[in-house]
């Protein structure tokens, strides 16, 4: 009887322990996926990577935008956030990061960073993991040009003032790059220091062919003026602004433009006439510079009502000069009341 009770007693005791340390570790668990980084390979790893795809220009001394990037595939055996990246090689590198919710394979796209130092033929290697391959990249020279009718190296600026409300004003072209519908544009930033509104920054795209000088529209630039008027924002075209092989009574239109909208009710249709009126001629701005050989550029608004009217030339008329070697000069406005010099260059700096 007494070892039936000690026995008892025993199981007892061991029973209360068993709980016991139940209760504080809680019950069982499965394996837990404590991995919180993806876990994958390159295509083509350890040799060269296989595809890759290598987008935009790489030019000497020229920063990049989102247009350079190259694209890389890998493949994902374990979902999760991810980061890879390339060593960096003559000034500039690669990189992507994000998180890959399954399984998977995958093209990644690592945006360029930097500036190219030197042209030439550059090899980088990629690394995801443990995994890496390589891949060549073409830096070539500089395609700029400074001995036209509008400047764009990098590192040029020019400095106007207007005469209405004596505004400061001034360009700068960057070393930075933009690729719009497979045409690389100069990027040129233009401050305004207007006393009443303060300062603002915009950027203008221009690019260069054959002699046509054209801005990518943004209602920033040159042809925010061209279309002040109408108040026509030109986004994602482009218009030439200076066709610089022209005689005198060379003219070109622009586009034509359907403006609709509901509020206000308007309906009609635009587009602005370009006309050199003068050329290889010499030109003294207001403030006594004096720059040679110039051409002026008449722009003018034609508008069609839909009215049966057909287009009719309305708005004021705006003058354009532009100096060799030097660029945009000055700029007049003309009404039928009077004749205005909105802006004109009074410093300037050609790298």
């Amino acid at each position: 009887m007494r070892s039936f009770l000690f026995l008892s007693l025993c199981f007892f005791l061991f029973a209360s322990c068993g709980k016991e340390y139940s209760y504080e570790g809680g019950p069982p668990l499965p394996p837990a996926d404590t991995i919180k980084t993806a876990q994958g390979y390159l295509g083509g790893a350890p040799n060269a990577c296989t595809p890759v795809t290598i987008y935009g220009t790489y030019e000497k001394g020229f920063a990049f935008d989102s247009a350079q990037h190259i694209k890389v595939q890998a493949t994902i055996t374990h979902a999760g956030s991810y980061t890879v990246y390339t060593n960096t090689v003559n000034g500039i590198y690669f990189k992507d990061s994000g998180t890959i919710a399954a399984n998977g394979t995958y093209m990644l796209n690592l945006k360029a960073y930097g500036t190219p130092i030197q042209s030439g033929n550059f090899v980088f290697t990629v690394r995801l993991n443990n995994s890496a391959c390589t891949f060549t990249l073409q830096v070539s020279e500089a395609k700029v040009s400074g001995g036209d009718y509008f400047p764009d190296t990098p590192g040029s600026w020019w400095k106007y003032l207007s005469i209405d409300n004596t505004t400061p004003m001034g360009w700068n072209c960057t070393n930075f790059k933009r690729t719009y519908n497979g045409h690389v544009y100069s990027v040129f930033t233009r401050t305004i220091d207007n006393p009443l509104a303060g300062s603002r920054i915009d950027t203008a795209f221009f690019r260069k062919e054959n002699g046509n000088y054209i801005e990518y529209g943004n209602s920033k630039g040159l042809i925010g003026l061209f279309t002040f008027a109408f108040s026509v924002l030109y986004q994602n075209r482009e218009i030439v602004f200076l066709k610089d092989y022209l005689p005198v009574g060379g003219a070109w239109n622009s586009d034509t433009l359907h403006i609709q909208s509901t509020d206000p009710v308007v309906d009609y249709l635009i587009f602005q006439r370009f006309e050199i009126v003068a050329k290889d001629v010499s030109l003294n701005t207001i403030n006594g510079l004096s720059f040679y050989p110039v051409i002026t550029v008449k722009v003018s608004m034609y508008r069609n009502n839909l009215d049966g009217q057909g287009f009719q030339q309305g708005g004021d008329l705006y003058y354009f000069s532009y100096a060799k070697n030097i660029g945009y000069i000055q700029r007049r406005t003309s009404n039928t009341f009077q004749t205005s010099y909105n802006e004109y260059i009074t410093d300037y700096h050609i790298q």
